[in-house]
């Protein structure tokens, strides 16, 4: 089952969701994924690169201060 990666917009902790591809836009309409860490429902989808040509150009990328929050708090 795939894994999708969220951000709190409240707390800026990072955390992911499973839901099954099939499923997942009628699953997000009656459920809002709730943060572990402060349990607020202010949460964002976070589309993650993949990282395919090297790792080293990845970690270049990442090293702009660029995330998932505004000021790109998360980590």
């Amino acid at each position: 089952m795939p894994t999708y990666d969220y951000c709190c917009d409240e707390c800026f902790e990072t955390f992911e969701t499973r839901a099954s591809m099939s499923r997942y836009e009628a699953y997000l309409k009656n459920h809002k994924p709730h943060c572990p860490k402060c349990g607020s429902t202010k949460t964002a989808r976070v589309i993650t690169p993949v990282n395919i040509a090297s790792p080293k150009a990845n970690r270049a990328s990442r090293a702009g201060g660029a995330g998932c929050c505004p000021g790109g708090r998360c980590v």
